[in-house]
């Protein structure tokens, strides 16, 4: 068995950990439910985008109509905050750091409620330069938000919890360091286990216990999404067979991730 050593680039990746004031339980950030009257729903995810520096991702993707919105950052020791490289995508807003307490604010007021998407990319210079795993949290501290009636909801204290964690190679669903035509027949049979052409990674999540039957050392759905389209299709399996052939005759793949190095956060 040929052990597959190449790592091109290491990201780290998650899935959050969401825990709601009163007790309320965990629940994935994609679900998020504020209240009876109003929902919002972020998703996060840790990029290593070199030796000293990661990107923390915050996608808003279920916006009711936000009037204001506080939104804490908390980050690790080994991590210093970037003020200055803060890039926001659908939404303008105030924000300021103290790196003696580790922790970022992000404010927005505007008197028309924002109803669209947005992002927020937020970078941290690391003091290893290792692949040692970072751990942040975030906190919407207070918001308001148009309901349904009209009316303004006010709601704060909605906690999510993240850290890097458990790795995994794209494209290596039998999780065996080696990317093979195994893998890629895998992913087919995979993406047609509802018995369509496809399925979300959402769902391949949800259903992962069941994946774990067939393959046993599966880590999780992401493995297999090796274009990043949040699917696994066909295409992803044909991707893998490329690769896989390409690196059987020493061929090296260019513009793709698969056998890149991935961490995530598993809470299944």
């Amino acid at each position: 068995m040929r052990v597959f050593h190449k790592l091109k680039k290491v990201f780290a990746v998650i899935m959050s950990v969401v825990t709601m004031a009163c007790c309320l339980g965990a629940m994935q950030a994609s679900a998020l439910t504020v209240n009876v009257n109003s929902k919002i729903a972020y998703d996060l995810y840790v990029e290593k985008v070199s030796n000293n520096r990661v990107a923390l991702h915050i996608n808003f993707t279920k916006n009711p109509g936000i009037n204001t919105l506080s939104f804490m950052v908390y980050y690790d020791d080994a991590c210093t905050f970037l003020p200055s490289e803060t890039e926001y995508s659908g939404i303008s807003m105030t924000q300021d750091a103290s790196d003696v307490h580790k922790r970022a604010c992000f404010a927005f007021m505007n008197p028309t409620p924002l109803s669209s998407n947005f992002s927020i990319i937020c970078y941290f210079k690391t003091s290893d330069s290792s692949n040692n795993s970072h751990e942040f949290s975030t906190a919407i501290s207070q918001c308001s938000t148009v309901n349904g009636n009209g009316d303004i909801d006010h709601f704060d204290g909605m906690n999510v919890i993240l850290e890097t964690s458990t790795p995994y190679v794209l494209g290596d669903v039998d999780n065996n360091s080696y990317i093979s035509i195994q893998d890629a027949y895998a992913i087919l049979k995979i993406s047609k286990i509802t018995g369509g052409n496809s399925i979300s990674v959402s769902y391949a999540n949800s259903i992962l216990a069941t994946l774990r039957k067939l393959y046993p050392n599966l880590v999780c759905a992401e493995v297999a999404d090796v274009d990043f389209d949040n699917k696994i299709t066909a295409s992803d399996a044909q991707q893998v067979q490329i690769y896989h052939v390409n690196e059987s005759i020493g061929t090296t793949t260019e513009d793709t991730f698969i056998g890149t190095q991935f961490y995530k956060t598993i809470t299944a």
